[in-house]
Order: C-alpha cells, then sequence, then structure tokens
C-alpha cells in the first residue's frame, strides 16, 4: 500500500477520490504486488527498522503525533 497520509496531503484528486472510496469498502485495494518499489520496501522492511530505528526499535507500533501534521505508527 502506498502511504495513504501522501494520497491526503498531496495534489491528486483522483487518488484522493480512489482512497475514500477503498477506506469505505466501495473499491477494492490496488494491487502492488507487481510494484518493484513496493517490493523492495517489504523485502528490506526489517534492515530498515533496524537502520533507521537504531537501538531504540520498541517503538514501532506507538503512535506518534506531529503538532501541525497528522499521527503516524513509525
Amino acid at each position: 500500500m502506498l502511504s495513504d497520509a501522501r494520497i491526503i496531503v498531496g495534489n491528486d484528486e483522483d487518488a484522493l477520490v480512489r482512497l475514500w472510496r477503498e477506506k469505505r469498502g466501495e473499491v477494492e485495494p490496488e494491487d502492488l504486488s507487481g510494484n518493484l518499489i513496493v517490493q523492495l520496501g517489504v523485502a528490506t522492511e526489517t534492515l530498515n527498522r533496524r537502520w533507521y530505528g537504531g537501538a531504540n526499535r520498541s517503538s514501532r507500533q506507538r503512535r506518534v503525533k506531529h503538532a501541525s501534521l497528522m499521527a503516524a505508527t513509525p
């Protein structure tokens, strides 16, 4: 899945409407199994977490909220 946040804050109205319809269950999520970038992310997720997370890996599913933007789970 591409980042919902990127779609929400972006300028692509068609993508935003599709995301809204997807969240309502009106359309199936896009199949990204053939997308190389997505598959590289899936394959290297553990490595990336270790690389960018440093020693603090316990925050993996902790909710983080930026004061002016949005909330996310790292």
